[in-house]
């Protein structure tokens, strides 16, 4: 529906939007969320109209909607999720090439903790909030940036150097939270870009990460939680294109062309959405899968507790001052990404006023209008499908009048 759909193929784009309509029609009806119930499924006009609209010519050509409302919502919603990470995404790829561009290093670490099943999400979720919060303050942090981070000049503002500009070294960060669940409960990790000096080695990193797994460790335990021994941290120095670390950057998942480029490290750290678990997990977008599949009351149950446990939650967070030093572009909340629009008005092809909206949602129609309005670059395969269906709409192309067919 936009940039976010960049499949290999028409058919694995087909297969992927019908799965996201699918999984709408059970949250419209199931959502404890009432802007996700909302999301997709009316107009935002006041009479509640909507468009349907196509950019590109043959198998580059993509449709979307209009005028439909967004919830906004990275973490329970298919749609907006996607649009949300792949923004989200294309902020780290940039970020990413900036710094290494300017001679720097990124490495991607991982933080996990203990888990069991019964655990709340919100519970465990909280203490790693925690737990991170400590990794990046305090004196353990400025010591660890001072051995292992890149030089920064800053203006003192108070006390007797006031107005001097001294050096200090910081490490910048980009974390993003990520989430499966299966026989032990809810598993709750971080996975951190850390932006290093160019001079950064394998010894270096691996001290670093031990420094931070230490606060790591200790600020679970003063919440009740505790770090996994063996495998509660990991770190990777990324090496440029070509690097041998495709398996730990992209595990299989994504159809980069070349694994170890900045994108496929972006796309391990943001795009969730694309995720498949391993060793029996699920994401939560499997969940809802399953839900959709199978209907089972279990798995709506875990639905709803990550509707409310991941409310309000942000999926990336910077360290101060780093994405304005790295991103050209302001950053965009996830409602402003979310509400994000295919093409203009001159692409549109048809108005659905809201009774047509009500027909598409009843009927699940969603995801195969879309597929009609890409097939042929008139709009004429749409109109006839519409018209067929007994499903009202409007010309509203630029000079065309509305036919016999339509409204």
């Amino acid at each position: 529906m936009t940039s976010v759909e960049q499949p290999t193929d028409n058919g694995r784009r087909q297969s992927r939007r019908d799965g996201r309509w699918a999984a709408k029609r059970v949250l419209w009806n199931d959502s404890a969320l009432p802007r996700v119930q909302s999301c997709g499924r009316v107009g935002v006009l006041p009479d509640g109209a909507a468009r349907v609209r196509a950019t590109g010519a043959g198998v580059d050509r993509r449709a979307g909607f209009a005028g439909v409302a967004t919830c906004g919502s990275v973490w329970a919603c298919p749609t907006c999720s996607a649009r949300i990470l792949a923004g989200r995404q294309a902020e780290l790829a940039e970020a990413m090439g900036t710094w290494h561009d300017g001679g720097g290093r990124i490495a991607l670490l991982t933080l996990t903790m203990r888990h069991r099943k019964g655990q709340a999400l919100a519970d465990l979720w909280d203490g790693v909030s925690h737990a991170w919060s400590k990794v990046t303050s305090g004196r353990a942090w400025v010591a660890a940036q001072q051995l292992h981070g890149s030089p920064v000049d800053r203006v003192v503002v108070q006390g007797k150097r006031r107005g001097e500009t001294v050096t200090d070294r910081r490490i910048g960060w980009a974390r993003v939270v990520e989430t499966t669940h299966g026989r032990n409960g809810w598993h709750v990790h971080l996975h951190v870009a850390l932006f290093v000096p160019a001079e950064s080695t394998a010894a270096s990193l691996a001290d670093l990460a031990g420094r931070m797994y230490a606060r790591w460790e200790g600020a679970l335990r003063s919440r009740g939680f505790s770090a996994v021994a063996d495998h509660g941290v990991d770190v990777k120095l990324w090496g440029g294109a070509g690097d041998p670390l495709a398996d730990y950057f992209v595990k299989g998942t994504y159809s980069a062309p070349d694994a170890g480029d900045l994108e496929a490290a972006a796309l391990e750290l943001a795009r969730g959405d694309l995720k498949h678990a391993r060793g029996g997990n699920r994401t939560p977008f499997r969940i809802l899968s399953d839900v959709v599949r199978l209907g089972l009351a279990d798995d709506l149950a875990l639905w709803h507790e990550w509707e409310r446990g991941s409310k309000g939650r942000r999926q990336l967070t910077w360290s101060t001052g780093l994405r304005a030093l790295l991103v050209a572009a302001d950053e965009r909340t996830d409602d402003e990404l979310a509400a994000d629009e295919l093409g203009t008005a001159d692409d549109d092809l048809v108005e659905l006023p809201a009774s047509s909206l009500r027909m598409l949602a009843d009927l699940g129609l969603h995801a195969l209008v879309l597929d009609v309005a890409e097939r042929d670059d008139t709009g004429a395969g749409l109109r006839s499908y519409l018209t067929a269906r007994g499903i009202p709409w409007a010309d509203v192309r630029p000079g065309n009048g509305t036919p016999p067919g339509g409204l």
